[in-house]
């Protein structure tokens, strides 16, 4: 499987949601093997690949967990650009694996495709 988690940071996550948000993505990232390919997208008016795809050792896992840790809300909401940049990641796992892309959101979108 390669999964890639995207975690909104913008104004609106601020608190307790982004809390869950990263306690989700750390769930998430500890339920992946080896076998497995993890990235982290993080989103807010900006989009940035926090922890780029890479196969799912222990060693990438908390790497990915740590990236998520250092997360603060901010800005305003991008969710179709982060959801785009995850599938991207994603794609660049090998040709047979299921590829997931996890959206960890209040889905409040203010700017991109997603807010018409």
């Amino acid at each position: 499987m390669a999964a890639a988690l995207v975690v909104d940071r913008s104004g609106s996550m601020a608190g307790r949601k982004l809390d869950l948000a990263k306690t989700a993505a750390e769930r998430a990232a500890s339920l992946l093997s080896g076998h497995d390919h993890l990235a982290v997208v993080a989103y807010d008016d900006s989009v940035d690949v926090v922890h780029p795809a890479a196969a799912a050792t222990p060693t990438s896992r908390q790497a990915a967990i740590e990236a998520v840790h250092q997360l603060d809300a901010r800005g305003t909401t991008n969710l179709s650009g982060g959801w785009l940049r995850g599938a991207e990641q994603a794609q660049g796992a090998p040709a047979d694996c299921v590829k997931r892309v996890m959206l960890l959101s209040d889905g409040l979108a203010k700017i991109g495709r997603a807010h018409v």
